[in-house]
């Protein structure tokens, strides 16, 4: 369902954009747009396959030499699921500043801008 609405809300920035362009177009928007979808095909790729595989190697590896705070602390699963969640966000969010703020990584990271 989500990407039922992400695709719909799509269809109708690119009609928005076709109609009234906030800024002028430096080549054609079709050829924008296809640029934009593989930018993002390749990202979910990632996300849905690489991340997941990494994270469980490396939650293996970590229970494998018992390291971690939840090897060693017996706690409810929501608040595990909850505090994963918020570090992660939070290392997503750093990174993202960082992007920002150092040149060469900003170079790269504009592209989604």
């Amino acid at each position: 369902m989500f990407y039922v609405l992400a695709f719909g809300l799509l269809a109708v920035l690119w009609v928005a954009e076709g109609l009234r362009p906030t800024t002028p177009l430096c080549q054609p928007l079709a050829r924008r747009w296809f640029g934009n979808a593989a930018l993002f095909a390749c990202c979910q790729a990632i996300f849905i396959f690489v991340v997941p595989a990494y994270a469980a190697a490396g939650a293996a590896f970590a229970a494998e030499r018992d390291w971690g705070l939840f090897n060693h602390w017996d706690a409810p699963l929501w608040l595990v699921v909850v505090a994963v969640l918020l570090v992660c966000d939070g290392l997503s969010y750093a990174t993202h500043r960082i992007e920002h703020a150092v040149p060469l990584l900003w170079r790269m990271h504009r592209a989604h801008h």
